[in-house]
């Protein structure tokens, strides 16, 4: 029913990016809610200590980065067919990890370090359904990319819903989940919304194997190759960039005029945005704009962080970084965008 060849058909295929947005913007919405709920659960037993924020921040990013490698070599090495039967397998074995929870009969213990038990926790209680979350964003891309939807070829418009999703999740959690429910019921409808997602895995799956026999006809007899090294190194480049310059703008809020609580949101929260404006397929700015931008932001950040705009920053030096910020971000994310590969080589972008 999702698509047809037909007149009739019209509609339902117009229905499947609606779908796989859907899909995505839910799975997006879980991964950045579990995190700091996961986090909620289980630092009341083992401390705020730094280290416990490290080694989890180290957990998610490291399961973030498997979940990356698995979708890249499933959709290299397996059918359509093997990667939907294999991931809605992931699924269900990660449902036995509902409801978050810390593992039955744990003690924290003082002779064992920190760190080490801190990653055990985490890998327990929550390892499996973060390692289906983190791969869920290339596999949908690439699976829309085998659908008959519209601009199949094209699956980056995914990026931004995606993004929007994990946006939407990073400011309702601390503002209005946390305040208005506990620990107890947000996890509960966490659960419910993991358990509906596997609904939505199978539809898509279902609405690209549909869509193969059209799209291998397409693809027949043309090859695009694999992208060069020095191409995947001007990614990386662009990637690297503003994630690194977020992180030391962070540290510098944070020095300048305290560690107000939740200070990493609004860096964080522009740095999703910049993505879902990059990746909408509708440029925001004119080229020449976002140039000027850049070098006035490259400017600004460079008198900063060397000291000349003085020691420390008041509210709208403050405010003036976190502009130069984003003007960074726009830039090295649309260059990203522009410069993206052909679909079939998504999931290694």
């Amino acid at each position: 029913m999702l698509t047809s060849d037909t007149g009739q058909g019209t509609r339902p295929v117009l229905l499947v990016p609606v779908l796989f947005t859907a899909t995505i913007f839910l799975s997006a919405s879980l991964l950045f809610f579990v995190q700091p709920l996961f986090a909620k659960i289980v630092l009341p037993q083992i401390g705020g200590a730094p280290a416990v924020w490290t080694t989890a921040m180290l957990f998610f990013q490291s399961v973030l980065i498997g979940g990356y490698l698995y979708a890249h070599l499933s959709t290299r090495y397996l059918s359509l067919r093997a990667q939907v039967v294999l991931h809605l397998c992931l699924w269900a074995a990660a449902l036995s990890f509902l409801p978050l929870a810390l593992p039955a009969g744990w003690r924290y213990d003082p002779e064992v370090s920190t760190a080490w038990q801190t990653l055990v926790i985490f890998a327990m209680g929550v390892g499996m359904p973060f390692t289906v979350l983190s791969a869920n964003a290339p596999l949908i891309q690439s699976w829309y990319g085998r659908s008959e939807g519209p601009s199949a070829d094209d699956p980056y418009f995914l990026y931004g819903a995606s993004n929007l999703g994990s946006l939407i999740a990073l400011l309702a959690f601390p503002l209005a989940a946390e305040p208005l429910f506990g620990a107890t019921r947000i996890g509960q409808g966490w659960a419910m919304g993991f358990v509906a997602l596997g609904a939505f895995l199978a539809l898509s799956g279902l609405a690209a194997g549909r869509g193969r026999l059209r799209t291998d006809a397409r693809h027949d007899g043309t090859t695009t190759p694999a992208p060069a090294a020095r191409r995947i190194l001007g990614w990386t480049v662009l990637a690297f960039v503003p994630s690194s310059m977020m992180l030391a703008i962070t540290t510098k809020i944070s020095t300048d005029i305290g560690a107000i609580p939740l200070v990493w949101v609004v860096p964080l929260s522009l740095y999703l945005l910049s993505f879902v404006l990059t990746f909408s397929r509708r440029p925001i700015f004119a080229p020449g704009l976002l140039r000027i931008a850049y070098l006035a932001a490259l400017a600004w950040l460079g008198a900063v962080f060397t000291g000349i705009s003085g020691a420390h920053l008041g509210l709208f030096g403050v405010a003036g970084l976190i502009a130069a910020f984003f003007a960074v971000a726009m830039f090295a994310h649309t260059r990203l965008y522009d410069s993206r590969p052909d679909g079939r080589h998504l999931t290694l972008f």
